[in-house]
């Protein structure tokens, strides 16, 4: 038996996954059927499996219950359809546009760091300031590429940014939930799954308790000291508005605005410092070639 052979005899009937999904959007059976357009008895034999409904059917049963387009495509498969939506690379053609608006965005939040994270917390584009950030506090080119390129690896690797966030009873805690919620959306993603199991086996984190100091559900602030450097950011996630492919309507834009004019004002230093040492470096560079001409020419 191939792998995905075995991997679609693992998964769950139909008739179950609609009923997760029914019982998690708090729906009864009735008024899912009357949604659909279908009768409560039919509805009844889907979820028993003593029926398949029609791939129209599906579709308009997915679309009531609001299933990720990832979850859709598990559906269509459990029945034996095909998948109804492509899950594309963000390097591809096909998602070139997608790809120069989010770069226009990441650009022009400069000099404050902004990244998108697609549905594995992988970072897929960021701009300067971010990875101006991320060596600041971190000390990134010390970390394995797979801890840097993940959001959840850098922030919670022993090595990552966790060790600068002042407020880590909040971020920690915070950021975990809304990885987990995720996940819960999109039970098949594997991928995911693993890399919570890997980051919660850095070390324990604990519950996130209501009560002062816990962030509203729209902005997470974020302390960081390392130092003299010390900057309290903003975190606003966002999502692309009814995405017809897999990737794009898992990827999330997270942008950071500085909480107050100091954070503001370090964030300038720390861009114009770095601004510097890259002009030092390129000078010291043009120097060494002009002495290698000049001293080839005495030759």
């Amino acid at each position: 038996m191939n792998t995905i052979t075995a991997d679609r005899a693992a998964e769950p009937p139909l008739g179950d996954l609609i009923r997760r999904w029914r019982r998690r959007r708090g729906m009864s059976q009735s008024r899912l059927a009357h949604r659909a357009g279908i009768s409560p008895r039919h509805m009844s034999f889907v979820e028993t499996g003593r029926s398949r409904p029609s791939r129209e059917v599906l579709i308009r049963i997915a679309g009531e219950l609001e299933v990720p387009l990832r979850e859709e495509n598990a559906l269509m498969e459990s029945a034996g359809y095909a998948r109804r939506y492509r899950e594309s690379k963000l390097t591809e053609p096909a998602l070139a546009h997608i790809r120069t608006v989010l770069r226009f965005l990441l650009d022009r939040h400069e000099p404050n760091p902004a990244l998108v994270i697609d549905g594995n917390w992988d970072i897929v584009l960021a701009n300067e300031a971010h990875r101006r950030t991320v060596r600041q506090f971190s000390g990134a080119t010390e970390l394995p590429p797979d801890v840097s390129a993940n959001l959840l690896r850098l922030a919670f690797h022993p090595g990552g940014l966790r060790k600068r966030i002042v407020n880590w009873h909040v971020v920690g805690p915070t950021i975990l939930a809304r990885a987990e919620a995720e996940l819960r959306e999109s039970p098949s993603a594997r991928a995911l799954a693993e890399v919570i199991a890997e980051v919660r086996g850095y070390g324990p984190v604990a519950p996130l308790v209501r009560g002062a100091g816990v962030p509203p559900d729209l902005l997470l602030p974020i302390h960081l000291r390392t130092g003299d450097v010390d900057i309290r950011l903003l975190s606003v996630l966002a999502t692309i508005i009814a995405p017809t492919d897999v990737t794009v309507q898992e990827l999330r834009i997270e942008t950071f605005f500085p909480a107050d004019e100091e954070s503001e004002r370090a964030l300038r230093e720390v861009g114009a410092t770095e601004a510097a040492r890259a002009w030092r470096s390129t000078r010291r560079r043009t120097l060494c070639r002009l002495g290698d001409c000049v001293a080839q020419q005495s030759a």
